[in-house]
């Protein structure tokens, strides 16, 4: 008796979840062209260069210039936020550029300036 009242409590609860439509799948993620990609890959290297600077944020300010060389290479120069903390907690935001070149994705050159 129990048992066929925990599969009927079961079934409905589980009847309008299976009876709903299932949700469109999300379209994908539009494709940048080389230059937006690269600059995107530079700024995530940058994130990760960090630490080289004693930061603990980077902010993109400016690009200042993006190449597409061909198809799978580009490079960029962009200004950057660099925001530092020191022991006591209190910020410090100052300006820093770098250059950057990928390839296919890759970043081959990474250059703070």
């Amino acid at each position: 008796m129990r048992m066929a009242m925990l599969m009927m409590l079961g079934f409905c609860l589980a009847a309008p979840a299976m009876a709903q439509d299932a949700a469109p799948a999300p379209a994908p993620a539009p494709q940048g062209d080389a230059r937006t990609v690269a600059t995107q890959t530079c700024m995530a290297e940058a994130e990760k260069r960090k630490i080289e600077l004693g930061a603990t944020a980077i902010t993109l300010r400016e690009v200042n210039d993006t190449d597409k060389k061909s198809d799978d290479v580009a490079g960029v120069e962009a200004s950057v936020n660099v925001v530092k903390t020191d022991s006591k907690g209190k910020t410090k935001t100052s300006k820093k550029k770098f250059e950057c070149a990928t390839r296919e994705g890759v970043v081959t050159k990474f250059e703070w300036k």
